[in-house]
């Protein structure tokens, strides 16, 4: 639903205009991302904090990457047809959930400042593995009842090794080789509308 690739590129391009180096920028990313157990942990604050161990400007670090996260500037990051895409789905009458991977005070600003949570019944941020999660819900339905919309091939292997009667639908990334959805044996899509429809 959301442009990972270029809201990376647009905080890389914050971080530089604050004088922070291209191999600062890639250190500070991977170190802030992860605690030691492997769990998300991403945060500006967090970021800018390593980054100051390296002699750069904490309050400054942090106020650029805020005014990169700010309503105005999500709002652009939501892929093509994302609110035609949840709209439709959501007229259907089904619930509908979005399960999203990652640190989640992190991710509840990104699905906040999209103002794509109104679409949603419910709303799962999990630091470490979706499949908790999906247990949960599968507690009261078969899984053939739920389709996994999802981009990550690696992912979602993992997921239907857990729940092999989940329905899914992979929604192709620029991220991920053509080649892999392919071999996926999955079904895949290049745009939302596909899937929709």
């Amino acid at each position: 639903l959301f442009d990972t690739q270029q809201f990376k590129i647009n905080m890389n391009s914050a971080l530089a205009a604050c004088g922070v180096n291209a191999d600062d920028v890639d250190w500070s990313y991977k170190s802030a991302r992860n605690l030691p157990d492997g769990q998300f942990a991403y945060s500006h604050v967090r970021r800018a904090e390593f980054l100051a161990t390296r002699g750069y400007d904490a309050g400054a670090i942090v106020n650029a990457l805020e005014n990169i996260t700010s309503v105005e500037s999500l709002q652009v990051l939501l892929l093509p047809g994302v609110r035609e895409f949840l709209e439709t789905i959501k007229a259907l009458g089904q619930p509908m959930i979005l399960l999203s991977l990652g640190d989640p005070n992190f991710q509840e600003l990104k699905v906040q400042g999209t103002e794509i949570a109104k679409y949603f019944d419910r709303l799962f941020m999990v630091p470490e593995k979706k499949e908790e999660v999906i247990a949960e819900l599968l507690t009261h339905h078969s899984p053939a009842e739920y389709w996994l919309v999802n981009d990550k091939v690696d992912e979602t292997h993992t997921i239907v090794k857990a729940f092999p009667d989940i329905r899914v639908a992979l929604k192709r990334s620029s991220r991920i080789a053509l080649a892999d959805y392919k071999e996926s044996g999955y079904q895949h899509f290049e745009t939302l509308a596909e899937i929709q429809n």
